[in-house]
């Protein structure tokens, strides 16, 4: 939808960046809501599923509170990492692409053989950034501790899940 030439395409790229110019207080905050063991839109989708207990919401729940965070980290940088591809994407050769077509290879191949190949850098580099943040940064000594705590709930469980996930990495 993002590369595709269609009506609202500057809308749809606009919506998916959004998240990543918000800040991390404003996504604290709006998460925090949707996240509300009484009132969450989440959480009153999950809850006839028996996957939240009401009291608890998912926050509380230490088996769900990282995968909790882990969701709106990713809806957070989605839109980041999404720009970096529609570069990439800009860089594959709309020849290579036909070419494949008039050859015969049909839409799954040629995301194998023509496309992924061009991304393959652009792949790297979002891996290389997404390694980056999780482990090199609390290596030189950045912590986010003083930020995380002003955050509420969602921080706690930010930096919980952070330093955990960290630790599991290294």
């Amino acid at each position: 939808i993002l590369d595709r030439a269609i009506r609202g395409r500057a809308f749809y790229r606009s919506l998916v960046f959004a998240p990543a110019l918000m800040s991390y207080v404003a996504v604290a905050l709006l998460w925090s809501l949707f996240y509300n063991p009484s009132l969450g839109p989440v959480t009153r989708l999950l809850e006839p599923l028996g996957l939240v207990d009401h009291a608890l919401g998912i926050l509380g729940d230490p088996n769900r509170a990282l995968a909790a965070v882990m969701v709106v980290d990713v809806w957070k940088w989605v839109g980041y990492h999404a720009v970096l591809f529609l570069a990439g994407l800009s860089l594959v050769s709309r020849d290579q692409i036909e070419a494949a077509t008039i050859d015969g290879a049909g839409a799954w191949q040629r995301l194998r053989h023509v496309t992924l190949p061009a991304l393959r850098q652009v792949l790297v580099i979002n891996v290389i950034i997404a390694i980056a943040i999780v482990t090199v940064l609390p290596e030189f000594g950045i912590n986010a501790g003083p930020l995380i705590a002003g955050l509420g709930i969602v921080g706690l469980a930010v930096g919980f899940g952070a330093q955990n996930l960290v630790k599991d990495l290294i």
